[in-house]
């Protein structure tokens, strides 16, 4: 189930482009909580704004979110920067 979450291909599959010298490594964790941070303050401003700021609606709200969102873009992110890394020649092998 979580094979895309830890492990990172070797190859592309359509190019063949060798993928494994670009380590996302704790770069990927700081996309995500950056991305969370913003989400979750955009929906407790939303909720203040509208009126619904009641501390148990937070929880019902806030916290499934917080579960969620994080696991569903991961993959997204891990793409979105091994891609990144691709395209600037970025990578975490010094060159000999």
């Amino acid at each position: 189930m979580f094979r895309r979450y830890v492990e990172q291909v070797a190859h592309c599959s359509v190019c063949g482009e060798p993928l494994a010298r670009y380590q996302v490594g704790l770069f990927l964790p700081l996309v995500v909580i950056t991305v969370m941070i913003h989400i979750i303050a955009f929906v407790m401003l939303e909720m203040e704004i509208s009126g619904r700021g009641n501390p148990l609606i937070y929880l019902w709200v806030l916290v499934p979110l917080s579960a969620i969102v994080p696991l569903v873009i991961l993959p997204s992110a891990k793409g979105a920067i091994i891609g990144l890394f691709w395209a600037k020649g970025w990578s975490d092998e010094q060159e000999r």
